[in-house]
């Protein structure tokens, strides 16, 4: 048994425990796959329960939910949280597709003087979760809208009940950028304007949130 299959028999976290004892066995030897799943239990040996650490916010369902996609999601095509650009982290570039059609990328959205708010629909989102993302996005604009520009990164299996003029939407048709930021279900990304990842949450909580732009927008 390797080191890292030792260190999990010996967590203490219950909810590390439960995820060893009913999931670990099925784990595959693909070595992607492994090194996916090494980190998301890493994560969960730890207590974060819901509060807030340092620039991210992850709900322990969460977690869980992550260590299932591993698990019954084929290694090439796997979306990885923990893989995914991290506070204080450089953000990743994708294309993506605007309403009209038109081709853009990420990087276009990064060269200006204010924050950019990534709203991911995931990939099986469902009204209510839109609904979040939504209300944050009306949130922000009416409480920082000089400081931030607001987009919902859309899969192509979203369906979004109304519509919203505090949101920039850009389809995501082939998940590029779904994938590069471990977006399997919704979540958010704040990108600074030198491009870097100042905050990250799955799922996204609006009090969590303001709690964060209180803190740096004073």
């Amino acid at each position: 048994m390797s080191d890292f299959f030792t260190r999990i028999n010996n967590v203490r976290s219950s909810l590390a425990q439960k995820i060893r004892n009913n999931i670990g066995p099925k784990i595959s030897e693909v070595e992607n796959v492994r090194k996916s799943y090494r980190n998301a239990v890493s994560e969960l040996s730890i207590d974060y329960g819901f509060s807030s650490i340092v620039g991210e916010n992850v709900a322990r369902d969460s977690l869980i939910g992550m260590v299932n996609n591993l698990l019954h999601t084929k290694s090439e095509h796997l979306i990885d949280w923990q893989s995914a650009p991290k506070p204080g982290e450089r953000a990743l570039d994708a294309a993506l597709t605007k309403a009209n059609g038109e081709k853009i990328r990420l990087y276009d959205l990064c060269k200006s003087t204010e924050h950019q708010l990534l709203l991911f629909t995931g990939l099986n989102s469902v009204p209510i979760s839109n609904q979040v993302l939504l209300s944050i996005a009306e949130f922000t604009k009416q409480n920082y809208g000089q400081q931030i520009n607001t987009h919902l990164i859309v899969s192509p299996s979203t369906i979004l009940e109304g519509s919203n003029q505090s949101v920039n939407h850009l389809n995501d048709p082939e998940l590029i950028a779904h994938r590069k930021y471990g977006a399997s279900s919704v979540c958010l990304f704040l990108v600074r304007p030198d491009g870097y990842i100042a905050y990250r949450a799955i799922p996204p909580s609006i009090d969590a949130f303001q709690t964060y732009l209180q803190s740096i927008f004073k």
